[in-house]
């Protein structure tokens, strides 16, 4: 039987489940919470981030061919993923404010997931808004906002640092309880009109 894939786009914060926990430091890995979650790159597929006027969303599939699927970050802000880089950056050519964020995949999973430039922070104690300002001046980070949750978002102005920055954080402030990379995470569910009869496929226990 057939299964046709579908690509749906979630945006979580500093979350990653089902990872294995691996001892060798050559490779690379971030924190969420205490633990610590080893991954490889995907230069396979890349998410591609800029802005545009009048996002027109039941277009954006036939603008975007070369994209396998989308997500619309704010009112202006596009992000594609595409295994057709070289294709879809030639489209964009006449964009000035791309960002290309690379794919991981965390060791011991077959997810794949996208290194965003926000990392989340939550402190010991309650910070006044100037010293969450002066926080993240001394890491070349923006400060954006305060979460419901009580943590902090900050975006990365260097490029490509979100992961090393969030790790220095982790491993050397006393005043954090954790600090944590976000990702764009891709899931895959299959589109299958026989599936409520598969009740073997639909074991929950």
């Amino acid at each position: 039987m057939k299964k046709f894939s579908i690509y749906l786009l979630v945006s979580l914060t500093g979350v990653f489940l089902f990872a294995n926990n691996f001892n060798n430091e050559d490779i690379p890995y971030y924190w969420e919470g205490e633990k610590k979650h080893y991954y490889e790159i995907d230069d396979k597929i890349v998410l591609i981030e800029f802005t545009i006027d009048g996002i027109d969303e039941p277009n954006i599939n036939v603008a975007f061919p070369e994209a396998e699927t989308y997500r619309i970050k704010n009112d202006t802000t596009l992000q594609l993923i595409t295994r057709s880089k070289l294709s879809l950056l030639d489209k964009l050519s006449d964009k000035k404010d791309i960002i290309q964020h690379p794919a991981i995949k965390v060791k011991g999973t077959n997810s794949t997931s996208f290194i965003t430039d926000e990392i989340s922070v939550l402190f010991k104690s309650k910070k006044s808004e100037s010293e969450v300002i002066a926080f993240a001046d001394k890491l070349n980070l923006e400060y954006l906002t305060e979460t419901s949750y009580g943590t902090y978002l900050f975006r990365v102005l260097e490029g490509g640092r979100t992961i090393a920055i969030a790790n220095f954080i982790q491993e050397n402030n006393e005043e954090v309880v954790w600090s944590n990379p976000n990702f764009v995470h891709l899931i895959s569910l299959f589109n299958d009109p026989l599936y409520p009869d598969q009740y073997y496929l639909n074991n929950s226990g």
